[in-house]
């Protein structure tokens, strides 16, 4: 009986030091999230890759999906030292990255590990999805990771707020009237009335050159008008 006992103690020993192997190794669950963010049409916005409650991580592979439509990927910035990434973006609107770090990374907090760069294309609401995979500490072992999307708010921009416009087309704020003369509709919008590029000045010149001819018209006929008299008031005293 004592055997027997002795043998019971010995295997739920074992089972609790093999429950606990298990835990360690494939219990630990790291976090990875993207950053929401707001922008405007045809801007430039920044989606942070963060990590968090995590206690040794050294390498794993992400994937985002986005609609490419309204997102182009444009490039990344790491913001751990030591570490490298290597990333594919392909036309469908996957990216697939790859990080490694020298050395692991351990924080409790929130920290960005990787920032993307995306140009948005469309105004709208705009999903950004994330997969994490193959996570792995400085013991070659194996982590679980949680993962929570972003999402991505793009405002449509006024025609009238032409300092955030990054169209090609720099003249998209101006537009020939009625009278095919060539007009800034910013201007209009802002101070009430439209005003016509080089159309002011050339009739203030206009206006001028006709007075000074309108001026010496007067004069010569006045002069003309007392030679005359002259000439009559001479002749008569003759």
């Amino acid at each position: 009986m004592t055997g027997f006992f002795k043998t019971v103690v010995v295997l739920l020993l074992c089972f609790l030091i093999l429950l606990a192997s298990f835990v360690t190794c494939f219990g630990a669950e790291v976090e990875f999230s993207l950053s929401d963010t707001e922008t405007k049409k045809n801007r430039i916005f920044d989606v942070a890759l963060n990590v968090e409650n995590c206690s040794d991580v050294s390498a794993f592979i992400c994937e985002l999906e986005y609609d490419p439509a309204a997102i182009e990927y444009k490039s990344f910035s790491l913001n751990i030292e030591n570490s490298d990434a290597q990333v594919n973006a392909s036309e469908e609107g996957r990216l697939k990255a790859a990080f490694l770090c020298e050395e692991s990374v351990s924080e409790e907090d929130k920290t960005s590990l990787v920032t993307f760069s995306f140009k948005a294309l469309k105004a709208g609401e705009h999903n950004i999805s994330l997969s994490v995979y193959d996570v792995i500490n400085s013991e070659y072992e194996d982590l679980e990771a949680v993962c929570i999307p972003c999402v991505v708010n793009v405002a449509q921009i006024p025609l009238k707020d032409s300092s955030d416009s990054q169209s090609d087309n720099s003249d998209s704020n101006y537009a020939f009237d009625s009278e095919g003369v060539f007009e800034d509709s910013t201007a209009k919008e802002e101070s009430g009335y439209t005003k016509i590029k080089g159309n002011d000045d050339n009739k203030f010149i206009f206006l001028g050159i006709l007075s000074g001819l309108s001026l010496l018209a007067i004069v010569g006929y006045a002069c003309y008008k007392l030679g005359v008299k002259s000439r009559k008031k001479v002749n008569n005293e003759k």
